[in-house]
């Protein structure tokens, strides 16, 4: 089954599960570039993401960081804009002789996060639907 993208923000969406072990897919784009990376995971991933990030940002200097086999969302506040929440997505691919890397950051509303939060733990294990943070602002 082929994951639904998304044109900005973040989707997470397990696309194969199994009782002890699932596959999950993060795409992210913010308009310009898009990532893709997939993971096998264990029970209860999508819990633990929604864990990691739920009341994010607690203030500006609150940085979460979410590792989904080589995706890595880094959730922090710009501090030249007064506390604008971002997300940095890393993703790395590829072969030793053909390295493939995307880097680039989404600007994020708090509101979004919540509903992120939200989605993570209503999919939970199942794969139905894709969890998605939505991207605001422009950086």
């Amino acid at each position: 089954m082929k994951p639904k993208s998304v044109d900005e923000g973040i989707a997470i969406e397990i696309i194969w599960d199994d009782v002890d072990l699932k596959m999950i897919v993060v795409d992210a784009a913010n308009g310009r570039f898009r990532a893709h990376a997939e993971a096998y995971v264990g029970p209860g991933e999508l819990g633990r993401i929604a864990e990691a990030i739920a009341g994010f940002p607690s203030g500006q200097k609150d940085v979460r960081e979410v590792v989904v086999g080589t995706a890595r969302l880094r959730f922090f506040c710009r501090e030249e804009t007064l506390g604008h929440a971002m997300v940095e997505v890393k993703c790395a691919g590829g072969t030793d002789e053909y390295p493939e890397l995307a880097h680039f950051f989404l600007a994020i509303e708090t509101g979004a996060v919540e509903e992120f939060v939200r989605q993570l733990r209503a999919v939970g294990e199942r794969k139905e639907k894709p969890a998605i943070l939505r991207a605001g602002r422009e950086p």
